[in-house]
């Protein structure tokens, strides 16, 4: 060397060997060497870690001048190091873990420069003995003082100015915190805060300040920072991705990472507190995985938010990718796999920078977009309470024109009773009269038409039941079933007929069933209508038999019959318009219609059927009355035994006060206007007379348990 001038690559110059054995002295010196063999050095790696190495350097002025240097290395997790200098065949310790004035530090720590001067001509060995437990790398570096000085000024420059401006970034996520209450920012802020911390540390400011008497906390920290980091990072990720949402298996991989680097910490702090080197041996395996994983895993997350979530999360894959890159350029180069790659423990403070400056970037994009979907949403409420606005004034008006149309209907029930009047007249009329001679058949035709136009009425709807009729009010009744059959057999005996097939009917009996008398002719007319549709030449029968307390009416055909495939989708009740033949009119309603009716008066609909052979539909309703008629009086009192509350809807002058209470009316009128007020209160009724039994009938127990149930959640 030359004064004023230092060594930019010592490697050349430097002689090693292994397995150096026993204390630095010169006499152990010269018996060692006289063994081993002296390799020249081209990597700071000099072989296995855990071997003790020796290492030599000589150092000669070439100048003409005298000058002064500093050898300078910086190394951490040695547990043994020895510093000396082969001088008139002694050997001088310069330093050494056992040093007073370094104390413990030097057990896990090793940064310290050593200044010698040199006469012109002058040479000096100096000699390095070690031994490193995750590495055998070791540099070393000669500069002369001015330069040594003005790169250490830089990096104190560096080193200041990195810190302060991730507390500085450190302080806006606090800021985004207190804005929005998203704890995710106070881990960001922890993160850049532990960052800051470890830039410190890791430049040994910490070490020779504050932890010079506190070994096993310098190499802890090492460790205990990163997880740390690592931990607040991932934390930080969940909640701005809101990946419990937005990617919930991303989320549980995340949250295993969390609780690995949270246990990894536990076990550090646990070995540094307890001062156990076992522990801190123990921690040495989890520290690795956890730290890789999160450190090259994490720019995989970043590429799913991109592509998932938006582009205004490019400048988080930016920072977690340079994250990565950094770690692979800095294990690479503490490896020394013969590139020689330059590194300071000072470059951790830029790139920390660059990390929090693209997060903040991250945060106020992630800001932006959440504030751009705000107003988005906001503008829809705003149309969308403009279209409910626009929608109370339509509704407004459909409910008047409803008001209209059951006024009207109520007047056109009113009017069709009148001509209902008068046909019953003109048919007693021409029974009355002999001269007319009219077909007994004919009259008591125009008496069953005469009666389902009165059922038509009374349900408040016209045609055919279908699947858009709103049955909201059952109104049960006690009823005799043959009178109900009659009336449907006399309507199609005269269509069955004219098709050439035979329609057989049920022998007469006394069964009174209690339902709803003006929807069971409408599921008994849809059924047979549907019977007499399908069916080309044959016979059309209705069979009626009990079981227990319910009645069981079959309708047995002898038409096209229907697959199993298509039975199944007919009972189920899924499909709204089911047709089998398409050949036929109609529009493959009936069928769904008659099953919601049944089932709404507690009963149940099953098909029996083969493709060519005939169908064969059984109805099961209930329940047949055993009870006699009994007045109002009676019945309100056994009623109140039960908890219902029984209302003369005839006399009474208020409504009903509260539609979901155990509340029954009792009307004598069956008239469509009655059935449209009480349907306001409830979807129960009972029409006059009644009898005991009728408080059993299964929509009743039904009304009975709701209720209750709504009672018992409310308490």
């Amino acid at each position: 060397m030359k004064a004023g001038e230092g060594l930019v690559n010592l490697l050349p110059a430097i002689r090693f060997a292994s397995n150096f054995d026993g204390e630095l002295t010169a006499e152990n010196l010269a018996f060692f060497a006289a063994d081993a063999t002296f390799s020249q050095s081209s990597i700071s790696n000099y072989g296995s870690p855990g071997t003790r190495f020796l290492l030599t350097v000589a150092v000669k002025n070439a100048g003409r001048e005298a000058g002064q240097w500093q050898l300078f290395t910086k190394r951490s997790g040695l547990p043994q190091l020895t510093f000396a200098e082969l001088r008139d065949g002694r050997v001088e310790i310069i330093r050494d873990r056992g040093d007073a004035d370094l104390g413990e530090h030097l057990q896990t720590y090793h940064g310290f420069a050593h200044p010698f001067q040199l006469e012109a001509g002058e040479t000096r060995y100096f000699v390095v003995v070690f031994r490193g437990v995750h590495s055998s790398s070791l540099p070393l570096r000669i500069n002369d003082p001015v330069t040594a000085l003005k790169q250490q000024h830089f990096k104190i420059a560096a080193i200041t100015a990195s810190t302060a401006s991730m507390l500085v970034l450190m302080l806006v996520a606090t800021l985004f915190y207190l804005v929005t209450s998203g704890r995710h920012y106070l881990w960001l802020a922890l993160a850049e805060l532990n960052h800051a911390a470890f830039v410190v540390h890791v430049n040994g400011f910490s070490i020779h300040y504050l932890l010079h008497d506190a070994g096993i906390w310098i190499y802890s920290l090492g460790w205990i920072m990163p997880c740390l980091y690592g931990l607040a990072m991932v934390q930080f990720t969940r909640g701005l991705l809101d990946t419990s949402v937005n990617l919930p298996r991303l989320d549980q991989m995340l949250k295993w990472l969390a609780i690995l680097l949270a246990a990894t910490l536990a076990l550090i702090m646990a070995a540094a507190t307890s001062s156990s080197e076992w522990l801190l041996g123990l921690a040495g395996y989890p520290v690795p995985v956890s730290l890789t994983i999160y450190t090259f895993g994490l720019p995989f997350v970043g590429v799913i938010a991109v592509t998932r979530l938006g582009k205004q999360y490019i400048p988080l894959l930016l920072a977690w990718t340079l994250m990565a890159v950094f770690s692979g350029y800095f294990t690479i180069a503490l490896l020394d796999l013969g590139l020689t790659l330059p590194f300071d423990s000072y470059f951790y403070g830029p790139v920390g920078v660059i990390v929090s400056l693209l997060m903040t970037m991250t945060m106020v994009l992630h800001m932006r977009k959440v504030m751009i979907d705000k107003q988005q949403s906001e503008r829809d409420l705003i149309v969308s309470l403009e279209g409910q606005l626009q929608l109370s004034e339509e509704k407004a008006s459909a409910l008047a024109t409803i008001s209209d149309q059951d006024n009207l209907m109520h007047a056109s029930g009113h009017d069709s009773q009148q001509v209902m009047l008068a046909l019953n007249a003109i048919v007693d009329f021409a029974e009355s009269d002999e001269k007319l001679n009219l077909p007994s058949a004919l009259t008591q035709t125009l008496k069953a038409s005469v009666k389902q136009l009165d059922d038509i009425a009374q349900t408040g709807m016209s045609g055919p039941l279908s699947v858009g009729d709103s049955l909201s009010l059952v109104m049960l009744s006690r009823f005799e079933l043959h009178d109900l059959l009659n009336q449907i057999e006399m309507i199609y005996r005269p269509i069955i007929q004219k098709k050439g097939l035979v329609l057989t009917m049920p022998a007469k009996d006394d069964t009174i069933l209690i339902s709803d008398r003006a929807i069971c002719a409408r599921i008994l007319s849809n059924l047979l209508n549907n019977c007499a549709k399908y069916t080309d030449r044959g016979s059309v029968t209705i069979g009626v038999t009990t079981d227990d307390a319910n009645i069981i009416i079959a309708f047995r055909d002898t038409g096209c019959g229907m697959s199993p495939e298509f039975v199944e989708r007919l009972t189920s009740g899924d499909d709204g318009r089911l047709r089998a033949d398409d050949s036929k009119d109609g529009s493959g309603s009936g069928f769904a219609a008659a099953l919601k009716a049944t089932r709404m008066l507690g009963g149940s609909i099953t098909v029996e059927s083969k493709q060519g052979s005939g169908s064969s539909i059984f109805v099961t309703l209930p329940a047949i009355s055993t009870a006699p008629e009994c007045g109002i009086d009676a019945f309100m009192s056994e009623a109140r035994t039960q908890g219902i509350g029984v209302i003369n809807s005839d006399i009474a002058v208020e409504p009903i006060p509260d539609p979901q209470s155990l509340q029954l009316p009792i009307t004598g009128d069956p008239t469509a206007k009655t059935r449209n007020r009480l349907s306001a209160t409830g979807s129960l009724a009972l029409l006059k007379p009644v009898s005991l039994d009728m408080l059993q009938h299964p929509v009743v127990l039904a009304k009975i348990d709701s209720a209750k149930s709504r009672e018992n959640s409310q308490a």
